[in-house]
């Protein structure tokens, strides 16, 4: 099985999505790769300190 490799890209500019689970593993990693598309990226989790550090790490990399 061949996976992704970086050089794929996607365009979200001007999507907004919302990503549940998105303090840690693969919903972080989610919401990362969809901000760095170009979405606005809404984050929700019961983690709810590590989701704000998520989200705030997503907006100091320029991410909405």
């Amino acid at each position: 099985m061949q996976l992704p490799s970086d050089n794929v890209s996607f365009d979200f500019s001007g999507k907004t999505v919302l990503v549940t689970g998105a303090a840690s593993g693969i919903g972080e990693a989610v919401a990362r790769a969809l901000a760095k598309a170009g979405a606005a990226v809404g984050i929700g989790d019961v983690q709810t300190e590590a989701a704000k550090a998520v989200a705030s790490s997503l907006s100091e990399s320029g991410g909405k």
